[in-house]
C-alpha cells in the first residue's frame, strides 16, 4: 500500500498502481486496518506515544510493510496517510512536495517540503528503532 487519501467522494486507497474508493472516512479504514492486531487508531497511537515517548507526529505501525505519517491533521479535507516505507524519494516541487513510490507511481502533496520531509524521516527513525530493539508489535502470545 502506498498511501490512503481523503476525497470528496470517500477513502481513497492506492496499492500497486491500483486505486479503490472506500465510503468510510480515513479514521474507520485505518481501524479496519489495525483490527487484526486488535487496536484501534487511538490505542495504536496512544501506545506508540507512551512507549516511545513521543508527542506530535507520530508514525502509526500497521505492520512490518505498513508504517504511516499524515500529511495534516486526521480529519483534514486533504490529509493523506503515506506509507513511509514504499517511499523511494521526496522532493520539493513549487511550493508542493512529490513523493515517488516503489512501484513508480508518484503523488503531490499541498506542504512544504521541509515539513513533509521531517514527518518521513521520523518515521524512517521510528521503524529503525523498531528494528533495533526487535519489537514486533503484531506478535500475539
Amino acid at each position: 500500500m502506498n498511501y490512503i487519501k481523503n476525497t470528496p467522494l470517500g477513502t481513497l486507497f492506492h496499492e500497486n498502481k491500483k486505486e479503490s474508493y472506500h465510503k468510510k472516512s480515513i479514521k474507520a479504514v485505518l481501524n479496519d486496518l489495525l483490527l487484526p492486531a486488535l487496536t484501534t487508531y487511538e490505542g495504536r497511537i496512544e501506545a506508540t506515544k507512551r512507549r516511545f515517548n513521543m508527542s506530535h507526529n507520530v508514525p502509526l505501525f500497521i505492520n512490518d510493510s505498513v508504517c504511516l505519517f499524515q500529511s495534516h491533521h486526521l480529519k483534514a479535507y486533504d490529509n493523506v496517510a503515506i506509507n513511509a516505507l514504499n517511499v523511494i524519494r521526496v522532493e520539493a516541487v513549487n511550493l508542493q512536495t512529490k513523493i515517488y513510490f516503489k512501484d513508480g507511481t508518484t503523488l503531490f502533496i499541498n506542504k512544504p517540503y521541509q515539513k513533509l520531509l521531517k514527518k518521513y524521516q521520523k518515521t524512517l527513525d521510528f521503524m529503525n528503532r523498531l528494528k533495533k530493539e526487535d519489537i514486533f508489535i503484531n506478535s500475539v502470545i
